[in-house]
């Protein structure tokens, strides 16, 4: 059964899920670590690609535009068009194949764009299985 990820919210478990399912990566240790350094309580984490080049010490799509942006780049890079707008206090996010036009469309709240990015492109990746 297809994970719905229209609901699901933001944080390490979607980060998690894009990291791996999206941009093809994986996460050393295989987990987050929650660590605490100097009194601020912080993600210790390393993202690997295939050949175990190191990627990013930090990726956090689902609330961080810059990584969000990095998964639009993603996604255009195996050709598929972004489009991105708004309705009153929501935001739309599509993902639209650029040879067989199917695309993925998710929304969010205004102000959590990074969300729907993601979750538009774990749509994708879920109908490619």
């Amino acid at each position: 059964m297809a994970k719905n990820f229209f609901n699901m919210p933001a944080g390490k478990e979607m980060d998690i899920l894009i990291g791996e399912s999206v941009m093809g990566w994986h996460l050393i240790p295989d987990e987050y670590i929650d660590d605490e350094f100097e009194g601020i309580k912080h993600w210790a984490q390393m993202w690997l690609d295939k050949d175990n080049r190191l990627m990013c010490n930090s990726f956090q799509p689902s609330t961080n535009i810059s990584d969000a942006w990095e998964v639009v780049r993603k996604m255009r890079n195996e050709r598929y068009w972004f489009y991105s707008g708004a309705l009153s206090s929501y935001c739309f996010v599509s993902f639209e194949n650029i040879e067989d036009r199917i695309t993925y469309t998710s929304r969010a709240k205004i102000d959590e764009i990074p969300l729907a990015i993601c979750r538009a492109a774990l749509l994708k990746t879920e109908n490619k299985k």
